[in-house]
């Protein structure tokens, strides 16, 4: 099992190096497509790795959680600059939940890990520019990407891998329309609320049944994640809106009510 692991993070390695070179050339695309075979080979290796380590001690998993936000921040970057402002947008958005988390943290960091996490929060104003600047038109198939999903996946793996320090997520094999309810989310502080369902449901019946709603959602997605990001450090104003949210969840369910009976 040890030299399975050992060749796993061999593998891993040597995606990243490539990942560097392509970086260094400007291939994008190609740097990507590394870095998700880097991420899957990393994510099987830990997976093994912890079933002969039940408890891995919190430091082994604070190292794993900031290596995997510099990963992600590097590839958001990486996206952006391949002109897919969606993807970049979930990753980056991703990469600062996990600065955010591991920020408390901070006092369990050896040298080397003060120092990385410094770096990548002085930077998190590039993170924040990701956001804001991704503001092209969002195609319906934007998110069909095998490099995309497979990031998706292994990143949500190594975390639930480090349960007992981050929330257990979900992991899927695409990013689907299930996601992206950026502000009720972080109103609620959690995905899993009956009224978030009511208005990913609204929004996949209503909304992205016409033009103007296409356009609506594609705008949301835009602004979504920076008002969340905002909302979620702001206590006063995420009971405001989940004040107003629920009221709106209850009057879309009554609405489809009324449409079933044909009222």
């Amino acid at each position: 099992m040890n030299a399975a692991i050992e060749q796993l993070f061999d593998k891993h390695e040597k995606h990243i190096e490539k990942a560097r070179y392509y970086e260094e050339q400007n291939q994008y695309t190609q740097a990507i497509k590394e870095y998700a075979s880097a991420l899957s080979s990393f994510a099987l290796a830990l997976d093994f790795s912890y079933r002969d380590e039940k408890y891995p001690p919190l430091d082994q998993k604070l190292s794993v959680m900031l290596s995997l936000a510099v990963a992600l921040s590097k590839v958001a970057i990486w996206y952006h600059k391949a002109k897919e402002p969606r993807k970049a947008l979930v990753l980056a958005n991703d990469a600062q939940e996990l600065l955010d988390v591991l920020r408390t943290y901070e006092s369990n960091f050896d040298v080397r890990e003060m120092k990385l996490f410094e770096s990548l929060s002085n930077h998190s104003s590039l993170i924040t520019d990701i956001l804001t600047l991704n503001a092209g038109e969002i195609q319906s198939d934007d998110m069909i990407d095998e490099n995309f999903n497979k990031i998706k996946t292994s990143s949500e793996k190594i975390c639930n891998l480090s349960v007992s320090l981050l929330p257990r997520r979900e992991t899927s094999s695409s990013y689907t329309t299930n996601d992206s309810c950026f502000i009720a989310t972080a109103a609620y502080s959690t995905a899993k609320h009956p009224d978030i369902d009511t208005f990913r449901q609204f929004r996949d019946e209503n909304l992205l049944t016409h033009f103007v709603g296409k356009q609506f959602v594609i705008f949301y997605y835009r602004i979504g994640p920076i008002l969340a990001h905002y909302v979620k450090n702001q206590p006063a104003i995420k009971g405001f809106l989940r004040h107003h949210l629920a009221r709106l969840a209850e009057w879309m369910r009554s609405q489809k009510m009324r449409t079933r009976s044909g009222k």
